[in-house]
């Protein structure tokens, strides 16, 4: 590999996020390939994930900076670079004056969800940016469908590249407790649901309740309406809110089996986190998930806001552990065999060259 591949990697924040997450796990696989990696966040250092990066011996730059602002400095900070990857619609805006001196940049522009971003703002940063975008690329196909439904860039290569994940044999936590405890993660917005994941928790057997607890791991605008709710159903003692956790094998020694209640997502690194350590997903049966989740294999699918079959799931693996642990084995299996870290960084090579 020439050892000019430069790459820079960036985001519009360091904060907990399945796409952050993400790129600094594929910066430490770029890394081991030959590429010099650098993050550039337009973030803050108090940012959740800023130290995790430091501490894995990646170069991030923090640059402070409105869209209109500062662009001379952060051009000359980009020319180093050979290739620039751009992880969000925001980074796409903020950038966006400067892309017309980039020139001799190949530019990478990923899309991590199913966002539509479809006010006129958002349509005309795409229509600006296109003629300077090398490549687009997509976490999930339905990704790419809503894309290009709204945008319809054309004569741009674009791939879908799913996310991937360093995978071992071991798992995080054995127990052997009565206990079910079900996890959550991400952040506390409309978007994510969690509050139908407490009412599915509030529709149980009273005579089970005290033996399924909730970890929700998480912050954000929703958390003191779902503390409410938690608090009405006097389940204090049942459903546990543990804010923002950076440390990825501390939240996945919470739970035994993980809850995603979105209304969308992209391809979830929590839920890939989770099976590659034995541990089944009940997730909405929308975006990356079905690819995901092989249902009643590695975990259970529903629809969004069917809190009736959520409720039911929690109950079958509650009444069912042997399904529970196999159900995890299955799920370690297909994340180790379909969705590898170092597959992933190798596409993203091959379209980098």
């Amino acid at each position: 590999m020439p050892q000019l591949n430069k790459v820079c990697h960036l985001l519009s924040s360091l904060k907990i996020g399945g796409a952050e997450r993400f790129c600094i796990d594929l910066s430490l696989e770029q890394q081991q390939m030959g590429y010099e990696v650098t993050i550039i966040s337009f973030g803050s250092t108090n940012d959740e994930l800023y130290n995790v990066a430091i501490k894995a011996n990646i170069n991030v730059i923090i640059f402070n900076k409105k869209w209109w602002s500062k662009n001379i400095t952060l051009c000359s900070i980009l020319k180093k670079f050979n290739i620039l990857h751009l992880h969000s619609p925001v980074i796409l805006k903020v950038i966006l004056l400067t892309l017309p001196l980039l020139t001799q940049q190949k530019i990478i522009y990923t899309r991590h969800g199913e966002g539509l971003y479809s006010e006129f703002i958002w349509k005309l940063t795409h229509k600006v940016a296109k003629p300077f975008i090398s490549a687009v690329t997509f976490v999930s196909q339905n990704g790419q469908l809503v894309f290009n439904n709204i945008h319809r860039w054309s004569n741009i290569q674009q791939q879908v590249i799913e996310n991937g994940i360093s995978v071992t044999d071991d798992k995080v936590i054995e127990t052997n407790s009565p206990t079910l405890r079900i996890g959550s993660v991400g952040r506390m917005v409309p978007l994510k649901s969690q509050k139908d994941l407490i009412q599915a928790w509030a529709n149980l057997p009273e005579s089970i309740k005290s033996n399924i607890e909730l970890h929700l791991i998480g912050d954000g605008e929703c958390r003191q309406l779902l503390e409410k709710q938690a608090f009405s159903l006097n389940a204090q003692n049942s459903i546990f809110f543990h804010g923002f956790m950076s440390d990825r094998f501390k939240i996945l020694a919470l739970f035994d089996l993980l809850v995603v209640s979105s209304e969308s997502e992209g391809l979830s690194i929590a839920i890939l986190e989770a099976m590659a350590q034995q541990k089944p997903v009940i997730a909405t049966n929308v975006g990356g998930n079905p690819r995901l989740i092989q249902n009643n294999i590695t975990g259970v699918l529903y629809e969004y806001g069917d809190i009736k079959h959520l409720t039911s799931a929690i109950l079958n693996y509650y009444k069912n552990p042997e399904t529970l642990s196999q159900h995890g084995i299955n799920a370690q299996t297909h994340v180790k065999t379909n969705y590898s870290l170092n597959k992933t960084a190798r596409e993203y090579d091959g379209l980098y060259q």
